[in-house]
């Protein structure tokens, strides 16, 4: 006999104790308001995950990929209600001026409404958009999808690929019109399935109407909302029982409503914008642009420089006829999903045949933006049906064991390759933060400045921004974690060998205090580092050493910055320092090599190879705590 229950009997204060806080849990976990912490909960985490895929867009904030002027200027220049009501490429995007209506919140109620914080609120929006869409299909679907399914939706939906343009999709507003085209298939799907005469009905439409006024897209999308009704078309009196169904009326009102931006494209056309993505389609690269980055791309990505034409079409009948036999009474949604995705990159290629040109046979996924939304259409039709193919297995622990390599792939294997998680740092690079730009601008006696806001053959810029709007206590206490020097590779000039063959040394100027690392570009030719190398920090002469530092081998990659942390040197403000790069005495150094960039670029800094000085400098910049 157990103990406990003597133990319990014994103390029966004790018992009720338990018992009461038993009940109370379990009426916590029964309760609407437990549901609704959770997926707050989610939501919150969601959007930090995001956050961490990709940083720099709250910590270098400018406002890159806005759409350059649009997004900015037009709320800066109009205002959030009247911006609201104008046109981007001859249509709305309401969707995009709500989000940054709630930036320009977020920027009063965070930091005092000052026009350097801006960008940031906006990435703090844009972090907090992509994990409500994550986030949605848990909130709207759990009672008609199996908790499995959901599971595997938001994980692959957190990690949906962006490996390589991260930089103008997570943390900025710019590119989420895309994301409307996922949001807008999840609720019709919800509205697909709710109960007839639901009230929430009416939400669901005026989302789908700012959907629709935000991406022309989902237009296309709409007839699916039609087929719940098409069982009532077979009996008598249908019309009666139809216009009785709350959710057809209201459906015939969104209907209504939508008329007016397509007057407004009738009218005015969608411009086209000389240059960009107009050059013709290239038909030879159908397959992997309406198939495998389209559909396969979401779960294929690692390994995409593998696929060709033929394994992309022979994988992707496979799994759609799994999809179609085992969907089961979601075949429906399996097949909208399959459309859906079709219809978003058919619809975006016709008008911009160009973006052909980004897909080189494999070698590279394309430009993320423009096919996220379908790659997380994908993972969601492909959840459901690969849940309802494992729940078919009887016993319980060949299905735990399945779930659980699944679960262990997406994890281990598709999450730590999805993006750059802030590597790729092509925004700050082109076109500085906004606090560094402020700064510069606001040591000049000027009373107006303009504000890049977008690298291009003409930059951009948001012009006539005062003073007042600019040089507040952030923008000139601000410090970087990441000093950049305008060094990139440059001739293919690079110095090998280092320590067994060659030798350098580096100075640099430190504009300010914490320093603590430093980032440089490194070339392995596409081997692996075995040999053990040193960093060195010196003095300004190159003779005392500061610091040494064993480098980390492993996560060095080919033609990336490689970062190197030391102590902190607290009071670094204005002092000049040296570093250099050598392998352990005696070692082979290849294949690791130094790049040096053009001549004359950093003047303030000091480069001498084996002795002999330099006009090219190595590739670095520093890093601060």
């Amino acid at each position: 006999m157990s103990l406990l229950p003597l133990a319990l009997q014994k103390n029966s204060k004790l018992t009720t104790k338990i018992s009461k806080y038993h009940k109370l849990a379990s009426n916590l976990v029964s309760s609407k308001y437990s549901f609704v912490i959770f997926v707050v909960f989610l939501w919150l985490a969601a959007s930090y995950i995001f956050y961490l895929r990709f940083p720099n867009n709250f910590l270098e904030p400018n406002f890159y990929a806005e759409d350059g002027h649009v997004l900015a200027e037009n709320i800066i220049k109009y205002g959030v209600f009247d911006a609201f009501f104008s046109t981007f490429n001859g249509y709305y995007i309401w969707g995009l001026y709500i989000l940054a209506d709630f930036g320009v919140a977020l920027n009063s109620l965070l930091f005092e409404a000052e026009f350097v914080n801006l960008a940031k609120s906006f990435a703090i929006a844009s972090y907090g958009f992509f994990g409500l869409a994550v986030t949605l299909p848990v909130l709207l679907l759990r009672k008609y999808l199996r908790p499995m399914a959901l599971v595997f939706i938001v994980l692959l939906g957190l990690f949906v690929p962006m490996q390589g343009s991260d930089y103008a999709i997570i943390g900025v507003l710019g590119n989420l019109k895309f994301a409307f085209i996922y949001v807008a298939f999840v609720l019709l799907v919800y509205r697909h399935l709710m109960p007839e005469g639901s009230r929430k009905v009416y939400l669901v439409d005026v989302a789908l109407l700012v959907c629709a006024y935000t991406n022309v897209t989902v237009y296309f999308m709409l007839p699916f909302a039609l087929l719940r009704y098409t069982p009532k078309i077979k009996t008598k009196n249908f019309h009666r029982k139809i216009l009785a169904d709350k959710t057809f009326l209201s459906l015939l009102v969104l209907g209504v409503a939508l008329l007016p931006q397509l007057y407004i494209v009738y009218r005015d056309g969608i411009p086209v914008m000389p240059g960009y993505l107009d050059t013709p389609y290239d038909f030879g690269k159908t397959i992997e642009i309406f198939v495998s980055r389209s559909y396969l791309y979401a779960i294929t990505f690692p390994i995409n420089n593998v696929m060709s034409d033929v394994v992309v079409v022979i994988l992707s009948i496979v799994l759609i006829g799994l999809g179609v036999l085992f969907s089961g009474k979601y075949r429906k949604i399996f097949i909208f999903g399959l459309v859906t995705i079709f219809l978003g990159t058919f619809l975006f290629v016709i008008k911009r045949t160009g973006i052909s040109d980004s897909f080189i046979g494999y070698r590279s996924g394309g430009p993320d933006q423009f096919f996220y939304p379908q790659n997380w259409i994908f993972t969601f039709i492909l959840s459901v049906v690969v849940v309802e193919m494992i729940s078919k297995i009887k016993l319980f622990r060949y299905r735990t064991g399945i779930y659980l390599v699944l679960l262990a792939a997406c994890v281990f294997f598709l999450a730590p390759k999805s993006g750059t998680y802030g590597a790729n740092n092509f925004m700050s690079e082109q076109v500085g933060t906004i606090y560094v730009n402020a700064k510069k601008l606001c040591a000049s006696d000027s009373s107006n400045f303009n504000i890049p806001l977008y690298p291009s053959p003409n930059v951009m810029f948001y012009e006539n921004a005062q003073r007042s709007q600019l040089c507040s206590e952030d923008a000139l206490n601000y410090y970087p974690k990441i000093v950049r020097f305008d060094l990139s590779p440059a001739d293919n000039q690079y110095i090998a060998g280092l320590g067994e063959k060659n030798n350098f040394t580096q100075t640099f100027k430190s504009p300010q205090a914490k320093l603590d690392g430093v980032n440089v570009y490194l070339s392995t030719f596409t081997e692996r580092v075995d040999t053990s190398f040193n960093f060195k920090l010196m003095d300004a002469d190159c003779k005392n050493t500061i610091a040494s530092v064993k480098m980390a081998n492993k996560k060095i990659e080919d033609n990336e910055y490689h970062l190197i942390e030391f102590p902190v040197q607290t009071d670094s403000t204005d002092k000049t320092y040296c570093f250099s790069i050598a392998s352990d005495p005696g070692s082979p150094s290849d294949p690791l090599a130094v790049q040096l960039s053009k001549p004359d670029v950093y003047i303030e800094g000091l480069t001498f190879i084996n002795g002999q000085p330099s006009n090219r400098d190595v590739v670095f910049n520093i890093h601060y705590k």
